[in-house]
């Protein structure tokens, strides 16, 4: 048995997520990953897989950079192809394949009949399903129907979906797409048990007061702004405090430098305007009260509030996607309208109360199983040890994790 894991966009966490899979693969098959060219050359490759180099093989396979979606995708679609009949794969996983996938269930497919004409069994992880979230009118309600009409016909084994959302939302509709379905856990690792003055002294943060933290990109994709101004609204304490641990977008930056450049005089909010490592990026949640995720509308999961959750601080998120059906049921924390500014505010004030008496739950222990990274590899290669005979008993899957 030959396992080809094909990944050929390196933005993002992508290679990342090619680490963290990696290893489930070790000891059951030969594996080969076979990455976008380009890929090879960055600095995530060199960061996270060229470590990994002396125990699994990494090819670069050129492929055209068409313009436009469709032919992008038509194209690594192709590059494809190329990568089974070099490495004779018998099995093909597909880490992060929004997009490439759909391509495979087009009428007339070239690269969907080389999988049926090889015999190649195929994987598909999918990071989003907005099919399942409300469409912003006519338009986009035809175009996600299409779009999970191609994924549905795509010639695919299994297709693992990190939202679960997307796939609750298949299997409440009684989808055929359901049959072929599960969830794949995005793997959390452990965070270093510290308190809040520990975390606040590494970082050189005032350690008195209360502290609410947004931590990765600080950008008005994921609610920057709105959370800026429900903090400037909000009810607080003179001595509590706002940090914004990540490089700001464009409008943040104008916002801090103008309408509230005050509170950033004053240290009311604190702002790390840079890349953060991974233990800056611990710190920061290890150091608040009260991690923020205020995505407005987003579409899919939320790594920062998972992470927050093996730091063991409670979230205040908005009351959306898959932070409403995740959050409350998990014990997470709380959840309010981010897109309402006063209602934000409240939120805040009443997270910052609520924070002290916050524990973890039952619920809470089951989901951060569920995301630890082994779980994650175990549930990654489950369809394949089934392939193999091997024992599969020990994976917790998503229904596990929800109802114990």
């Amino acid at each position: 048995m030959h396992a080809l894991i094909f990944e050929p966009d390196a933005g993002g966490h992508r290679l990342t997520y090619v680490r963290q899979l990696l290893p489930a693969l070790e000891g059951l098959c030969e594996v080969s990953v076979v990455l976008g060219q380009d890929a090879l050359d960055t600095d995530a490759f060199r960061v996270q897989l060229a470590p990994l180099g002396d125990r699994f093989q990494f090819h670069g396979v050129p492929f055209e950079r068409a313009k436009g979606t469709l032919n992008k995708g038509r194209a690594a679609n192709h590059a494809l192809e190329h990568a089974i009949d070099a490495h004779h794969a018998d099995h093909v996983f597909l880490p992060s394949a929004d997009g490439l996938a759909q391509i495979l269930g087009l009428p007339g497919s070239r690269t969907a009949a080389h999988f049926r004409r090889k015999r190649v069994s195929v994987e598909a992880c999918m990071h989003r399903g907005p099919y399942a979230y409300p469409a912003s009118g006519v338009r986009d309600r035809v175009y996600r129907r299409l779009r999970l009409a191609a994924l549905t016909h795509a010639p695919l084994a299994r297709v693992q979906y990190v939202d679960v959302v997307a796939y609750e939302w298949l299997a409440a509709h009684g989808h055929p797409l359901a049959r072929r379905a599960s969830v794949l856990p995005d793997p959390v690792d452990d965070v270093p048990d510290m308190d809040k003055r520990d975390a606040r002294s590494r970082l050189s943060l005032p350690e008195d007061g209360r502290l609410i933290s947004l931590s990765g990109a600080i950008s008005t994709r994921k609610g920057a702004d709105l959370l800026l101004k429900a903090f400037a609204s909000a009810k607080l304490a003179s001595n509590d405090r706002l940090l914004l641990a990540g490089r700001t977008d464009t409008i943040v930056r104008t916002l801090l430098d103008g309408a509230l450049a005050p509170l950033v005089r004053e240290g009311r909010v604190i702002v790390m305007d840079r890349y953060i490592s991974d233990d800056e990026l611990a710190w920061s949640m290890s150091a608040a009260d009260v991690v923020c995720t205020c995505h407005p509308n987003h579409v899919g999961l939320s790594n920062i509030c998972l992470r927050a959750m093996a730091a063991n601080r409670p979230v205040l998120t908005g009351d959306y996607g898959w932070f409403r059906a995740v959050v409350p049921h998990f014990g997470l924390g709380w959840t309010c309208n981010v897109s309402d500014e006063q209602a934000f505010a409240r939120g805040l004030t009443e997270s910052l109360e609520r924070a002290p008496s916050w524990a973890p739950t039952d619920a809470t222990r089951r989901l951060r199983v569920f995301h630890d990274p082994a779980n994650t590899r175990a549930c990654f290669a489950a369809n394949l040890c089934q392939r193999l005979g091997r024992d599969t008993s020990a994976v917790k899957t998503w229904e596990w994790a929800k109802h114990g």
